[in-house]
């Protein structure tokens, strides 16, 4: 995501910053009403914000590339590169995906190691968020899928919103999360204090409950974009939170007066770790797509390739 995997092949099982403290004070450690309310009036302005800024993006083609970790294991690790091409046109309704990605796994027994092509192509559209299909497990060497708006993937899928990037790490990824549905987790999770940086910067303490703990730092100025988010959890209530647990670094553009994903880095320091590194080049941003673009002849499908389609009437 960063399947960037995004979860198809690249994050499975992936879990997808002072000056002035605005408020953080209380003796006994509970918070009055005022200090909540006014932390939660922050929150929501900075949510607005991202919600704003992040559908001000009406249509674009983005080029993907990067490497990742995807799993790290006594008998080799699982890597590759990341690597995917995206058209997307909110006023016509459309959205194309393809993917290609080798994953490498390393056989220690052996010496050897094999490479798994994983091809997608197409998704869903209304909201840019990406299908990728997994049956019992396996990857197809070649996908194609073609959706409707109102499809909603199966359990065994993923969908990806490039718009999530950073507000929950790699867990939005994982866990096929849409703008809306993050920015309402977010809404839900108690906010426990909003730092004043520099130049327009918001640093966010949530708290999601005992175990968890996430920061995000978001930039005001510049497309409420999210530069940096970090998490923490323990096994037990009052132990410390010891290191961070989930770190991911994002780096924003401004094209045609919108903000845009330029690179995006997430480290998962668990036990298996994980780690994903990608680079976003951005054409047409808000500009027409050309036509061809979404015609499913213009698709280079392989003989063979599980070929899904959702469209009505189609």
């Amino acid at each position: 995501m960063c399947d960037v995997s995004l979860r198809s092949g690249m994050f499975r099982r992936a879990h997808l910053s002072l000056c002035f403290l605005f408020v953080l004070s209380c003796s006994s450690g509970v918070y009055s009403q005022e200090q909540s309310n006014s932390l939660e009036s922050e929150r929501d302005w900075i949510l607005k914000g991202i919600r704003e800024s992040r559908l001000a993006v009406r249509s674009g083609i983005w080029q993907v590339e990067g490497k990742a970790v995807i799993e790290k294991r006594a008998d080799g690790n699982r890597e590759g590169i990341v690597k995917w091409m995206a058209a997307f046109d909110d006023v016509n309704d459309r959205l194309r995906f393809d993917r290609m990605d080798p994953i490498v796994r390393n056989d220690p027994a052996t010496g050897t190691a094999s490479v798994e092509e994983i091809g997608y192509q197409f998704a869903k559209t209304r909201e840019k968020t990406i299908f990728i299909d997994f049956i019992s497990g396996m990857h197809p060497s070649n996908c194609v899928f073609i959706g409707a708006a109102d499809f909603t993937p199966p359990d065994n899928g993923s969908v990806i919103d490039w718009r999530t990037f950073g507000l929950m790490g790699w867990d939005t990824i994982d866990r096929s999360v849409t703008l809306e549905r993050a920015l309402k987790r977010l809404e839900e999770i108690k906010v426990t204090a909003i730092v004043h940086e520099a130049d327009g910067k918001r640093r966010l303490t949530l708290a999601p409950n005992a175990h968890v703990k996430a920061e995000l730092l978001v930039d005001t100025q510049r497309g409420f974009t999210v530069e940096q988010y970090d998490l923490w959890e323990r096994r037990n209530e009052g132990d410390d939170w010891g290191n961070v647990t989930v770190s991911g670094h994002l780096k924003w553009a401004q094209r045609n007066d919108v903000w845009l994903p330029e690179v995006v880095q997430f480290e998962n320091f668990g036990r298996d770790s994980r780690s994903c590194f990608v680079t976003f080049t951005w054409t047409h941003v808000n500009e027409p797509i050309p036509d061809r673009l979404f015609e499913a002849s213009s698709f280079n499908v392989v003989p063979g390739a599980l070929v899904m389609d959702a469209r009505k009437g189609d």
